[in-house]
């Protein structure tokens, strides 16, 4: 779990940096809330039972990885 949250702390992370670094461009708090709602969402899993179970399944790894990557993706192109 504890990489889960890791990464989830480095999606918020990287949301906070976009939002601190576009101050004044539009649409900067739509497109941070897209980079850190994944976050937030694998953070929440790793704290709530169901969640967990879910992350150790082979589709709950591939499905927060996919999150994470994108969300991340998106914070460096935009």
């Amino acid at each position: 779990m504890t990489n889960f949250r890791i990464g989830g702390y480095l999606v918020v992370a990287f949301s906070l940096l976009n939002l601190r670094y576009q101050t004044g461009h539009p649409h900067v708090i739509r497109n941070s809330a897209l980079i850190g709602i994944p976050g937030v969402f694998i953070l929440a899993l790793t704290f709530i039972a169901s969640g967990r179970e879910f992350l150790v399944t082979r589709g709950g790894k591939i499905t927060a990885l996919g999150l994470g990557i994108l969300a991340v993706l998106f914070a460096l192109i935009n």
